[in-house]
């Protein structure tokens, strides 16, 4: 009875994709495309099990570059989107992957306040005989606004894949960025 209710529904299913890929290739688009989503899986080195995951993959990377070139035509942000290596992902999957799900990421920040509660006993700074406050010529004339990546400071984006281990990478970025 499953068998019989799925047919109907994968048949409509493979039809609106027919229709789809039909309009798309009708419109010039569809060959530039596929150019493009080879020099993209080339870029990444990006296989797939199987030619229905090769096309699935394909129609999200269209989505996301159809959504990126928008974006960018709106010029409403003050940077650009483009390509990554996370194009042929959806949203969901994204996050999926890539973040940690908002309960346990809520858990973890409530360990870290806990240990952080724990093993602070200094007080505030008015406690240990100070006023609480700096005076502005204390530090000199601050500007408003710094960009640190033109002076070295920040070091390039590192991909950690599934290692868990954001707080390494947090702390080696810092490290890096006291000596660069």
């Amino acid at each position: 009875m499953a068998a019989a209710s799925r047919s109907p529904a994968f048949a409509l299913l493979y039809a609106s994709l027919l229709l789809l890929l039909a309009g798309a290739a009708a419109s010039g688009d569809m060959p530039l495309m596929t150019d493009r989503f080879h020099a993209w899986r080339a870029a990444y080195n990006r296989t797939y099990a199987t030619a229905e995951e090769r096309q699935r993959r394909f129609e999200v990377y269209r989505r996301n570059v159809e959504y990126i070139e928008a974006t960018n035509r709106r010029g409403e942000l003050s940077y650009e989107l483009g390509e990554n290596q996370f194009t042929d992902l959806t949203r969901e999957e994204f996050l999926a992957k890539h973040t940690m799900p908002p309960g346990q990421a809520l858990a973890a920040r409530d360990a870290v306040m806990r240990q952080l509660i724990n093993t602070t006993r200094a007080g505030l700074v008015a406690e240990r005989g100070g006023n609480g406050s700096y005076s502005d010529d204390a530090f000199g004339q601050v500007p408003y606004s710094v960009d640190w990546r033109t002076s070295g400071a920040v070091t390039p984006v590192k991909h950690q894949m599934n290692c868990g281990s954001c707080w390494a990478f947090a702390a080696v970025a810092a490290i890096e960025s006291v000596y660069n």
